[in-house]
């Protein structure tokens, strides 16, 4: 098996203000909100990440680029990775 561990990002973040996040094509993107609910901003809609919750957002298209809202200090675990990656761990 190759070596996957530098194609996958883990991110442990504390929010306070909005943060600028770019979201690339082709990599598989996955918020677990941990205390606080966040707001995510998709044009002209937004999605609620309540507490304790988790999503995913894949676009082979194009990157975009969200600024994840938090309500108050919000704890935040964010993982990228292929989707190559995701189907090489579970098949």
């Amino acid at each position: 098996m190759e070596n996957i561990a530098s194609e996958i990002h883990l991110e442990w973040l504390e929010l306070e203000q909005l943060l600028p996040l770019t979201l690339d094509k082709e990599q598989v993107h996955l918020f677990f909100s941990l205390n606080e609910s966040i707001s995510f901003g998709f044009g002209p809609y937004s999605r609620n990440l309540n507490a304790e919750k988790a999503f995913m957002i894949y676009n082979p298209e194009k990157s975009m680029k969200r600024s994840p809202k938090p309500t108050s200090c919000s704890r935040l675990l964010y993982l990228k990775l292929a989707l190559s990656n995701l189907h090489l761990n579970y098949l």
